[in-house]
């Protein structure tokens, strides 16, 4: 957007140099010498190159300003992203435990539910070392 304004204004100024070369040209007339021409001309190209050359520099910075910007937003982007990584990667860890908990816990109410089966005629002492040896196999 300020590019097409800085372009608008080198070209205003362009028409500006190349009217008061053409006003002097009708005041004075077209000189006779090519020396002269020469030196006319390159007076006009100089002014031209200059505007050109400084529309150019102000374009540059603005397009700068701009990719710094890009750069900036970017980078946020690129933090976000990586923070929604560690997450999943947190909540796949999370769900996989649950689910390996959830098979362990029913493998231990089937041995519960196997050990209270069995020991309904075994004496109390007996069923409390039992379930001592299966807690800390």
């Amino acid at each position: 957007m300020k590019s097409k304004s800085i372009t608008v204004v080198c070209i205003l100024l362009t028409a500006i140099v190349l009217s008061v070369f053409g006003y002097g040209v009708s005041r004075v007339g077209i000189p006779e010498h090519l020396n002269e021409i020469g030196d006319s001309i390159a007076g006009i190209a100089g002014a031209l190159a200059f505007i050109w050359l400084a529309g150019g520099l102000f374009i540059q910075q603005s397009e700068l300003a701009l990719t710094r910007e890009e750069y900036q937003k970017l980078r946020e982007n690129s933090d976000l992203e990586q923070e929604l990584a560690v997450t999943k990667l947190y909540t796949t860890g999370l769900e996989h435990n649950i689910k390996v908990f959830s098979e362990v816990f029913d493998v231990m109410k089937q041995d519960i539910d196997e050990f209270k089966q069995s020991s309904e005629n075994i004496p109390t002492y007996y069923k409390i070392s039992y379930f001592v040896t299966f807690a800390f196999r």
